[in-house]
C-alpha cells in the first residue's frame, strides 16, 4: 500500500495531525508538556525550583541584551521583510544575512561607546560581553516561554483534566495509526 493507492487514508490522517495541532495551538501548548507522568509535586517543584533561579541569574544580563539588541533586532525583521516583498523562501536567508551584519555593528557601536567614555580597555571588554548579553536574553526568553507553556499544561492537567486526557489520548491515536501504516507499507 503507498500514498497513491491509498489516499483517503493518508488525507484523513494528515487531517486529524492539523486538528491536533490547532488544538494544541489554542492552549498554547507544545506536545512536548503532554505527559501525564511530568506532573508530579515533586518534579513539579523541581522544575519551578531551577527556573527560578535560572531565570533570577539571568534577568541582568538578559536585561541589558534586550535593551541593547533590540533595535536590531526590529531592524533585521523590517529590512528582511522589506527586501523578501513577500517571497517567503528568502525571507529567512535575508533575515540570517541582515542579523550578520547588525549585530556585529551594535557590538562595534557598543564597544566604541564605551572606548570613548571609560578608555580601551572597557572598550574591549565590552566587545567581549556584549554578544554574552545577547545569548542571555535568548536564553532567559526561550526558558521564560517553556515556563509559560509548562504552567498552561499544568492548569490544563489540574483543572480541566478531561481536555488533558482527549489530547493524551488523540496523540497515542495518530501514533498509533502512524505505526499502522508504516508497517503495512513496510509488509508491501
Amino acid at each position: 500500500m503507498r500514498r497513491t493507492t491509498c489516499p483517503e487514508r493518508f488525507a484523513a490522517l494528515a487531517t486529524r495531525i492539523d486538528r491536533y495541532e490547532a488544538a494544541l495551538s489554542v492552549a498554547g501548548l507544545d506536545p512536548r508538556q503532554l505527559a501525564r507522568g511530568r506532573f508530579t509535586p515533586g518534579r513539579v517543584a523541581g522544575y519551578v525550583g531551577k527556573a527560578a533561579l535560572v531565570l533570577v541569574l539571568l534577568l541582568p544580563a538578559a536585561l541589558v541584551g534586550v535593551a541593547v539588541h533590540y533595535p536590531a533586532y526590529r531592524t533585521v525583521g523590517f529590512v528582511a521583510t522589506g527586501m523578501a516583498q513577500g517571497a517567503e523562501d528568502a525571507l529567512a536567508s535575508i533575515k540570517v544575512l541582515a542579523a550578520m551584519l547588525l549585530f556585529p555593528l551594535t557590538w562595534g557601536g557598543v564597544a566604541a561607546a564605551v572606548w570613548l567614555r571609560w578608555g580601551v580597555e572597557a572598550g574591549l571588554l565590552a566587545f567581549g560581553v556584549v554578544p554574552l548579553t545577547a545569548y542571555a536574553a535568548l536564553v532567559f526568553l526561550e526558558r521564560l516561554d517553556r515556563i509559560i507553556g509548562g504552567a498552561r499544561a499544568l492548569s490544563l492537567f489540574v483543572f480541566r483534566r478531561w481536555a488533558f486526557l482527549q489530547l493524551l489520548a488523540e496523540r497515542k491515536g495518530i501514533r498509533e495509526e502512524i505505526l499502522a501504516l508504516g508497517r503495512e507499507i513496510g509488509a508491501v
